[in-house]
């Protein structure tokens, strides 16, 4: 019986101590670009064990909220998403990537100076 409950005490402290670990591991901010079509984008990986619900997460730059995620949108273990702040059909294509990015219709571009 005390090892059941030492088994169960230990799944239970686990579960309250996995955390997400969202990293942004790519941001292209300053493309080489011809046209009007925005090749901007910024890449987020998941590297935790579990999916992470991204509602109400935001992302920040230049001292001010940028976007902020208003609907459920599921990140899933060891995958990333990459966020398109012009043209997401052109990010695609240019980057030769297998899924559209979601489009941010909320930025109009991203700063390039520091």
């Amino acid at each position: 019986m005390t090892k059941q409950i030492l088994a169960l005490l230990t799944v239970l402290v686990l579960s309250f101590t996995a955390k997400a670990q969202l990293v942004i591991s790519e941001i292209m901010f300053n493309p080489p670009e011809s046209g009007t079509d925005s090749l901007e984008f910024i890449e987020i990986y998941n590297a935790g064990a579990n999916t992470v619900n991204l509602r109400n997460h935001s992302i920040f730059y230049g001292g001010a909220k940028r976007l902020t995620f208003a609907t459920d949108t599921n990140l899933l273990s060891n995958r990333l998403m990459v966020i398109a702040i012009g043209n997401p059909n052109a990010v695609r294509r240019q980057y030769n990537m297998s899924y559209t990015p979601i489009q941010v219709t909320s930025v109009s571009g991203l700063s390039n100076t520091a």
